[in-house]
């Protein structure tokens, strides 16, 4: 009976991600998301079944809940020293919240540790932008002293961010 007890869990899991894939394929999100809530409780340390409950919340529009599962994985995969499959999932919570200046900010600073120096500038400049426009003077002069200490060479950050949304307004 004790050795039968790990294939009882492997088919219960079947099962249950089975249930969960048939509600999602039907547009049921909410009842999938329920199913796949059960199966983490279940598989605590399971990095799958956290992205396919992230998926599954970006998909019905929660995408606070989804950034939060996301975040669950982002902050696995740093632990592990994983940053490429980091790197993968700030993209995709960028690509859900692209508002987000702590994901912009994230984002840029890994692309820039992994020699990505060029995706890492234009995050960082879209980033200065989004500080423009929330008028976060504080948060932008913070930022652009961390751009002249990352990329000596480009002492003309401000002036371009600048140059870039006054190019901004006048197409609106």
């Amino acid at each position: 009976l004790h050795d039968a007890l790990p294939i009882c869990i492997d088919g219960a899991r079947s099962e249950f991600e089975a249930i969960g894939k048939h509600y999602s394929s039907n547009g049921f999100f909410l009842k999938a998301i329920a199913v796949f809530k059960k199966l983490q409780v279940m598989f605590p340390g399971d990095t799958a079944i956290t992205l396919t409950l992230a998926g599954l919340n970006e998909k019905h529009g929660l995408v606070a809940n989804a950034l939060a599962e996301y975040k669950q994985v982002y902050d696995y995969y740093e632990k592990e020293l994983n940053s490429e499959d980091a790197i993968k999932i700030l993209e995709k919570m960028h690509s859900i919240d692209q508002k987000n200046a702590a994901i912009k900010l994230k984002l840029a600073e890994a692309y820039f540790h992994t020699g990505k120096q060029d995706e890492s500038y234009a995050i960082f400049s879209q980033l200065a932008s989004l500080l423009l426009e929330r008028s976060d003077s504080a948060g932008f002069s913070k930022l652009d002293g961390r751009i002249k200490e990352l990329f000596p060479v480009k002492p003309e950050f401000t002036l371009e961010v600048l140059a870039e949304q006054v190019e901004k307004g006048a197409e609106n």
